[in-house]
């Protein structure tokens, strides 16, 4: 696959792009093309590191972002973000197992299973949800603060797959594992 928006090395990007794609070198130890690709407009870059740095300062577990992370680059089947988001849960502690469960919108832990049924609905239902399903990840143990934040993580991994495919964005992560006999839907 080729990229079909052109990945800026840090000199091509403008001034304020660099600044963070410094941010992405110190954190990755090497600018991601996903941040290569973004900083073609230095407004969606810094949309998108102030919204993921926000969520990041939240209440939501980081263990559960990463899940939704790769639930969302799953049913969106991207490619950049399932690789993105799988070696980035390994660093955050999943399993291997609670890797391949996330993608399929399950875990083994019942928290962790409720945020990402809810997370699959905020999905297919772009939030329009009903009470009952409301008062289920309540019960489940989450606050408003992580309901909305839930739904925030859904949001941005919307984005992040959205410019990835429009892109064709070469991943440049260790490639996901291959999702077989699964009934995920996943095209793998």
């Amino acid at each position: 696959m080729v990229n079909r928006i052109k990945l800026l090395n840090q000199n091509e990007a403008s001034e304020q792009s660099q600044e963070l794609l410094n941010q992405a070198q110190k954190k990755f130890g090497k600018i991601p093309n996903v941040f290569k690709m973004m900083s073609n407009s230095s407004a969606v870059l810094r949309a998108y590191f102030d919204f993921s740095g926000a969520l990041a300062q939240g209440k939501l577990d980081p263990q559960i972002q990463e899940r939704i992370g790769l639930l969302i680059a799953e049913k969106n089947g991207c490619e950049y973000c399932l690789a993105a988001h799988s070696m980035i849960s390994k660093g955050a502690g999943l399993s291997e197992e609670e890797i391949m469960l996330a993608r399929k919108g399950k875990s083994n832990d019942k928290k962790a299973d409720a945020a990402l049924l809810f997370a699959a609905e905020v999905f297919e239902y772009t939030g329009d949800l009903d009470d009952a399903t409301l008062n289920k990840i309540r019960l489940a143990g989450f606050s408003d603060e992580e309901i909305l934040e839930i739904a925030a993580a859904v949001s941005l991994n919307i984005l992040t797959n959205s410019l990835n495919n429009i892109a064709h964005t070469q991943v440049d992560f260790p490639k996901a594992k291959e999702c077989s006999g699964c009934s995920c839907g996943c095209s793998n």
